[in-house]
């Protein structure tokens, strides 16, 4: 009883004074933004026959599409202390609308390659500035706040990828990718309306963008608190990552489902996250960030190394459900950054974490596909789910107090 009431209390807190269309806002561009990078998936046989590109060209344009948008969240932090963060979650929502326009009216495939890098190129201008932006605006409750957030991107990647498949088939890749640019616009327009153009406090020095203002960066990242935080967010995001990319290719080819009931699993998966992100962001606002993730590992390992061990629709289905709970790493650990990062180098602090987290994320299915392709499929389970399990060593390392 006392945990729902924690979680009444501090949902009513984010929706109160105003805030409710804050909140709203930022989720709808998020659900738009990360929604919009698991579109290429449902694209890419369409893509392939269109450019007459192999499998390996195609596995590059995603990865291309990843690896620049890890690479932009410095950017994205130094823009967000600059000219603040309302001005560059509108930025990106634009450029993203921009970026797809380029990739549907592409007629070689390096229009296709530099269009598709434009996209993760102005979607990943966006979770930076949101992330320091609801720190600011929810100082008290920002785990709940992250959490209803990327509740929020899950319905995306749930949702946006159906949508985006069905469009494909009626009227053709070009149209399954442009259906989002209106609502980009008018995603844009919504956050242009509601929020401010800056949500904290202006960059105190100014030379952040100088090798000595980075510098400082740097050594303020050697805390142990963004230090040892920094290295489980890297971790838990690339096993994210080479789950999300492997776990339906492994239910077809290795447990014989077909891609119906892969998809199934797979929706279960993120559907799952909208519903349990917000209450790990309650339990991050009630018991700080040990604890939580102490669960979520935990538990994530366990099923991760259940995965090649169990056959059968109905228990993977209920390993699919303990293996959604790797999904709500993302309001604990971003919370705990972002509190833990000076007010003014929040933005860079946090551009600087996310580059280097995503960018080694999104390089990671390629290792662990190599390791798939010489027969050790079921190995690449077992293996994140110990690295895992190593991850609480540093996970208990990260101070109560900074």
């Amino acid at each position: 009883m006392k945990l729902l009431r924690t979680i009444r209390d501090r949902s009513t807190a984010v929706l109160s004074d105003g805030r409710g269309s804050v909140l709203f806002a930022i989720s709808i561009g998020w659900f738009l933004s990360i929604g919009l990078m698991t579109i290429y998936p449902i694209l890419l046989p369409e893509i392939r026959v269109a450019y007459d590109i192999d499998l390996t060209t195609a596995g590059f344009l995603v990865a291309g599409l990843w690896v620049v948008y890890g690479l932009g969240q410095l950017p994205a932090g130094l823009l967000s202390d600059r000219i603040g963060e309302g001005r560059v979650m509108v930025l990106s929502t634009l450029a993203a609308g921009g970026a797809v326009l380029f990739v549907v009216y592409a007629q070689t495939t390096i229009g296709l390659f530099l269009g598709t890098m434009l996209v993760g190129l102005g979607t990943s201008l966006f979770g930076t500035a949101r992330f320091t932006a609801m720190n600011d605006i929810f100082p008290d409750n920002v785990g709940v706040a992250n959490g209803v957030a990327d509740a929020a991107a899950d319905g995306g990647q749930a949702l946006l990828p159906v949508i985006a498949g069905f469009v494909t088939a009626w009227l053709g890749w070009q149209y399954g990718l442009g259906f989002t640019v209106p609502l980009l616009v008018v995603a844009a327009v919504v956050l242009w309306m509601v929020l401010p153009p800056r949500t904290g406090p202006e960059a105190s020095t100014d030379d952040l963008v100088t090798l000595e203002g980075f510098r400082s960066v740097l050594r303020t990242l050697h805390h142990p608190a963004l230090l040892y935080g920094g290295i489980v967010f890297t971790a838990l995001t690339a096993v994210w990552m080479v789950f999300m990319a492997f776990y339906p290719t492994y239910l077809i080819e290795e447990n014989g489902l077909t891609a119906a009931r892969a998809g199934l699993l797979y929706g279960l998966y993120f559907g799952l996250g909208v519903a349990i992100k917000p209450l790990t962001g309650v339990l991050y606002d009630s018991y700080g960030v040990r604890r939580p993730l102490f669960g979520i590992m935990a538990l994530s390992a366990v099923a991760l190394v259940l995965v090649p061990l169990v056959q059968g629709f109905a228990p993977l289905v209920l390993v699919t459900i303990a293996a959604s709970s790797i999904l709500a790493y993302n309001p604990v650990i971003i919370s705990h950054l972002t509190n833990a990062l000076p007010d003014d180098i929040q933005g860079s602090g946090l551009g600087v974490i996310r580059t280097i987290a995503i960018t080694i994320g999104g390089a990671s299915p390629t290792l662990f596909g190599a390791i798939a392709d010489r027969g050790f499929f079921d190995h690449v389970f077992f293996l994140l789910g110990g690295l895992l399990l190593v991850m609480l060593v540093p996970l208990f390392r990260i101070p109560d107090r900074y």
